[in-house]
């Protein structure tokens, strides 16, 4: 006995019209490769849900694609090379990302200002007569103190030529207390004679500038 679709009335499974309704039963074709027993080759679109009183269909579950070799998509070797380029690319932004900005940082910290670069940059200055750089070391208020630039460099000009130029100028004893520092510069002149200079720093304005210089008795 099968159960109609229309009314749910079980019917003789040979007979054609249902005895309660009167409609006619539904026949379903098969398909020749599943009549033959190989069903996984045509996989079924629909599959049989029974009720109550009625059958329904409901859809076939659906399957992973697989591709011609049997492997699926997503573990295919050349998604796989394409996943493991792609994070290769990504490590080598990476290290060369880091490697940039360690090399900005290094030459930032070797070009920094400090208080024995400002001091070897006006030694350097005063032995070749460059006493307008040596001026530019100094910070606004010795500049105040030590008159324009002009009046400064006609000064030192006189200076070292009376006791026959500059021959060395060096800088020792260096010490920094935060935006503060002090050293001594010692001059060697060309008649023989030596000045020692004591010598204070500050940081102006990120930059490190000569504030004071005292000869030394």
């Amino acid at each position: 006995m099968i159960d109609c679709r229309y009314c749910g009335t079980e019917i003789p499974k040979d007979a054609e019209v249902c005895l309660l309704c009167g409609r006619q039963r539904a026949v379903h074709s098969v398909s020749p490769a599943l009549d033959q027993g190989n069903r996984s080759e045509y996989p079924p679109t629909f599959t049989l849900r029974e009720t109550s009183t009625y059958r329904t269909f409901d859809p076939a579950p659906v399957v992973p694609s697989i591709g011609p070799t049997g492997i699926s998509p997503s573990r295919s070797p050349a998604l796989f090379l394409k996943r493991r380029n792609r994070l290769g690319l990504w490590i080598i932004l990476g290290v060369t990302g880091l490697l940039l900005l360690v090399s900005v940082g290094a030459f930032v910290y070797l070009n920094r200002s400090t208080p024995a670069k400002t001091l070897q940059t006006a030694c350097n200055a005063s032995k070749s007569e460059d006493f307008e750089t040596a001026y530019e070391q100094f910070s606004n208020a010795f500049k105040s103190k030590v008159g324009n630039e002009r009046e400064f460099a006609s000064g030192q000009q006189q200076f070292f030529d009376s006791r026959g130029g500059l021959f060395d100028c060096t800088a020792t004893n260096v010490n920094q207390n935060s935006s503060m520092a002090s050293a001594t510069i010692v001059l060697k002149c060309g008649d023989g004679s030596i000045i020692t200079d004591d010598v204070t720093l500050i940081e102006e304005n990120g930059v490190w500038k000569i504030l004071s210089a005292t000869i030394r008795q």
